[in-house]
């Protein structure tokens, strides 16, 4: 073979893992070193294979250390790292170091939104993690504060205020003081989201934004205790849940959403309409996505309050075979819409093959209106 064919392919494949090189007579300058660095950083970081395009971009920003672009791309690296951690404590490691690149790169190009927004993301993410509440309030109006940001300098740019949003109504409301400041996060968050439906120009990012809106005012309802204004919002939300599925209306989720929107609506009218549309949108949901627990369960629930036994323990029969973590069977046995078919034989039986249901904890009741 041709020597200068070898030492082509010697020569790339130095490059591609990151290995010395022979260096020229005359080594390339600084410049040149981080733009090389940079792209090999680029393409790996393409294939998933952060370690290796985590060590180019450190190259490249020790070449050049005012490279802003290398410094946003490394954080998106340790974000992702952190994302696939194995323990809190190797994601939190990840993510804060992460944030520093973010910080760095805002630093060198403050007018970059794209930066503002991933360091509103990972320090979001570090608000998740098992830290103490005073940290974990502190990341959250940090990360509110780079998504603002990210606003101001593209107002048009519609995930900004998607991120923006679903910190408020995700995230603050457990440290919000009384009543009045948990429903305004939440109806601000669906003004914000209002903002990025206006701005998205997909039908399936207009859908999304759509429906989060609705989830938003759902959780505004829940939040108060005025039963007119509960009732008023939980309307609006079954409107923008609807407008979502007529964008939309293969998304399985949006459906599942605006059926249980009604069923809260249903409990607090006693209109049995609510009820019977609701189980119209959990039928639309699970045709779209059969075997969906969290939906089979909502539409066991909407049957006994209807007072159709049968069919709820069937869907509730249904719902147990495809939730192996025992989640909603945890769950109906306090459950208060199943309360009049808890003495049935047909639910007792759905506990006697593995054992009696006495000995099973009551867990959480899982979100069914989260921002997407």
């Amino acid at each position: 073979m041709n020597r200068w064919l070898i030492t082509g392919w010697l020569l790339l494949g130095a490059l591609r893992t990151g290995a010395e090189t022979q260096a020229p007579a005359n080594n390339p300058p600084p410049e040149a070193v981080a733009r090389r660095e940079y792209l090999i950083g680029l393409s790996l970081l393409r294939e998933n294979n952060f370690a290796s395009a985590a060590e180019a971009f450190q190259r490249a920003t020790a070449a050049r250390t005012n490279f802003a672009e290398a410094y946003h791309q490394w954080g998106i690296t340790l974000l992702r790292m952190g994302q696939l951690a194995g323990t809190p404590q190797l994601q939190a490691q990840r993510l804060q170091d992460a944030a520093a690149k973010f910080a760095r790169a805002s630093e060198l190009q403050p007018a970059n939104p794209v930066t503002w927004l991933s360091w509103s993301e990972t320090l979001s993410l570090i608000g998740d993690l098992p830290v103490e509440p005073e940290l974990r309030l502190a990341c959250y109006q940090a990360a509110v504060e780079k998504a603002r940001k990210a606003v101001e300098l593209a107002p048009e740019h519609w995930q900004a205020y998607s991120q923006w949003a679903g910190i408020l109504t995700g995230k603050l409301p457990e440290f919000a003081a009384n009543e009045p400041a948990r429903v305004q996060l939440h109806l601000e968050a669906a003004s914000l989201y209002s903002n990025a439906m206006e701005r998205a120009t997909f039908k399936g990012d207009i859908a999304s934004a759509c429906a989060n809106w609705g989830a938003a005012l759902v959780r505004a309802a829940r939040a108060t205790s005025d039963l007119e204004r509960k009732q008023r919002l939980l309307q609006e939300a079954i409107e923008k849940f609807q407008q979502s599925a007529q964008t939309a209306p293969n998304a399985a989720l949006t459906h599942t959403m605006c059926g249980s929107a009604l069923v809260q609506l249903g409990k607090l009218t006693g209109a049995r309409n609510d009820f019977r549309q609701a189980i119209t949108y959990f039928n639309t949901s699970l045709a779209l996505k059969p075997g969906d627990a969290a939906t089979l369960y909502a539409l066991a629930c909407v049957h006994a309050l209807m007072g159709n036994p049968i069919l709820a323990i069937e869907s509730l029969k249904n719902c147990f075979a495809v939730d192996p973590a025992g989640e909603y069977r945890r769950l109906a046995l306090q459950d208060p819409d199943l309360a009049g078919i808890r003495d049935a034989i047909g639910f007792k039986d759905l506990y006697r093959s593995d054992g009696s249901p006495g000995g099973l904890g009551v867990g959480n009741p899982p979100l069914r209106d989260a921002p997407r």
